[in-house]
């Protein structure tokens, strides 16, 4: 529905991210006036909760994504971003490793799944022991890529 080219732009940046300050800054509106449309005009009330919705939904995506795909990090070894040579092109890039959210990822699990909570209440003391395997196994992996590096610095070092 046609509200209006500000109006219409904010709608189209509650979309994007669903938080009414920010999208009334990028639309260059005054959030008052997104107040006021809510309270006179039924339709763009049902409008901006659709578009709202648009925008947790991507929101949410983003959420999982991260939390179970992870994203790549600038590995940073004494005191300095890594870089190593990327064997398919030659250039020189950073050597990136791969974080996960996992408490995101159990957020997300107990907002979707209330069964997932209660068992998560119930296994707090089993968890602990986990906690402990996966960071052992952390640093055990940061000191394997620590190696790699100190062998590659020293490699490039001898020319």
């Amino acid at each position: 529905m046609p509200f209006g080219p500000k109006i219409n732009a904010f709608l189209a940046a509650i979309r994007v991210m669903p938080n009414i300050t920010r999208a009334a800054k990028a639309a260059k509106i005054n959030k008052s006036l997104h107040y006021a449309k809510v309270k006179s005009s039924p339709d763009y009330a049902v409008a901006f909760q659709q578009a709202l919705q648009m925008g947790c939904d991507a929101l949410s995506d983003v959420a999982v994504t991260r939390a179970t795909d992870g994203w790549e990090e600038p590995l940073v070894y004494q005191g300095r971003i890594a870089l190593q040579e990327d064997p398919d092109t030659g250039k020189v890039v950073y050597v990136t490793v791969t974080k996960f959210d996992n408490q995101l990822l159990q957020f997300i699990l107990e907002r979707r799944h209330p069964e997932y909570r209660e068992r998560v209440e119930e296994s707090a003391a089993v968890d602990i022991h986990v906690l402990m395997e996966n960071l052992n196994a952390g640093r055990q992996r940061v000191a394997e890529e620590k190696a790699e590096l100190d062998a590659a610095a020293a490699a490039l070092r001898r020319g």
